[in-house]
C-alpha cells in the first residue's frame, strides 16, 4: 500500500480510550482519554470487503493512515467529524515505523458516545 502524501491526509481525527466506570446501582459514567490528535486519509471500504467482514464477524468499514502512534489497540476509538469509530485492526503501513493503519468500524449511532462528540474544528489543537 502507497503511504499518501500531505495534501491526502485532509481530515482531523481525535484518537482516544473510553473508560466506564460505576455510578450508583446501575448505572454507568464513561470517561474519555485523549491518546492524540493526528491528520489522516479517510477510506471507506467497498461493500465487497464490508460484507466478507461481516461474514467472519470482523466488522470493518473503513480504513484511516495518520503518522504513526504507539501502543493503540482495539480499546481505542477514533473520533473524526462527529462520527465514532471503533478500532478493529492495527497495522504498521509498509512495515517501516513511519505511518499507522487502523481498519476501524463506524459506531456513530451510539447515544452514549454522541454527548462526548468534540466539535468539529480541523484547525484546533
Amino acid at each position: 500500500m502507497i503511504s499518501p502524501g500531505a495534501g491526502a491526509r485532509d481530515k482531523r481525527i481525535t484518537i482516544r480510550t473510553r473508560n466506564d466506570k460505576p455510578k450508583d446501582d446501575a448505572e454507568l459514567v464513561s470517561d474519555y482519554v485523549e491518546v492524540a490528535k493526528r491528520w489522516a486519509r479517510l477510506e471507506p471500504l467497498g461493500t465487497l470487503l464490508v460484507n466478507s467482514g461481516i461474514q467472519t464477524d470482523n466488522k470493518i468499514t473503513h480504513r484511516f493512515i495518520f503518522a504513526r502512534v504507539r501502543g493503540l489497540d482495539s480499546r481505542h476509538e477514533v473520533v473524526c467529524e462527529g462520527r465514532l469509530f471503533r478500532v478493529s485492526r492495527i497495522a504498521d503501513l509498509n512495515e517501516d515505523g513511519v505511518d499507522t493503519l487502523l481498519e476501524v468500524e463506524e459506531i456513530t449511532g451510539n447515544p452514549e458516545s454522541a454527548e462526548s462528540m468534540p466539535p468539529i474544528d480541523p484547525y484546533g489543537d
